[in-house]
């Protein structure tokens, strides 16, 4: 593996800067499941890792039925999978969290990971496609948000523009 600059980051403005400064050499660190291994077989050499995990609140899942269930990008599968709330009410986000990986990897990998690697593959997508889920995007410009099936550009490629990050998947306040 190839060395490489890593920075925690308290605030998306911060990520954005590193972002702005690395240009394609920047990538997020979230759970890293799949990350760590595309830099281990060098299919990834990043000049800097931005780990979001020190930005308070990217990891909240929280809903009401007027404005739905929101799921930060850090959120990882396990709580989705463990979620007293996603059980009762997205009771197919739930069981998409159980089948994802082992055990281990549950503990670690992110919702946003899962949707970010673009595996066609990915457990997580089904699921939320067939909820009307969207994707919250934000970015130095501003914020975005787009239906997750048009998220995706391909396998392994995403909608995200240069120095943007997903930040939440919104599901509306119909529960299944």
């Amino acid at each position: 593996m190839k060395s490489f600059e890593y920075r925690k980051v308290s605030t998306l403005e911060e990520a954005f800067r590193l972002f702005q400064e690395y240009g394609e050499g920047a990538k997020v660190l979230a759970g890293g499941t799949d990350l760590f291994i595309q830099m281990r077989n060098r299919t990834l050499q990043p000049k800097i890792l931005v780990d979001l995990k020190g930005i308070p609140g990217m990891d909240q899942v929280s809903y009401d039925q007027a404005s739905g269930l929101r799921i930060g990008t850090l959120t990882t599968i396990h709580r989705l999978e463990t979620s007293p709330l996603l059980q009762e009410k997205f009771g197919v986000i739930a069981q998409a969290a159980s089948s994802l990986g082992s055990y281990q990897i549950r503990w670690r990998a992110t919702i946003g990971g899962n949707l970010c690697n673009a595996s066609p593959a990915a457990d997580m997508i089904p699921g939320l496609i067939s909820l009307g889920a969207k994707v919250r995007i934000a970015g130095a410009g501003g914020e975005r948000s787009m239906a997750v099936e048009d998220f995706f550009a391909g396998p392994g490629r995403s909608n995200l523009q240069p120095g943007e990050i997903l930040a939440e998947v919104q599901i509306p306040g119909v529960a299944t």
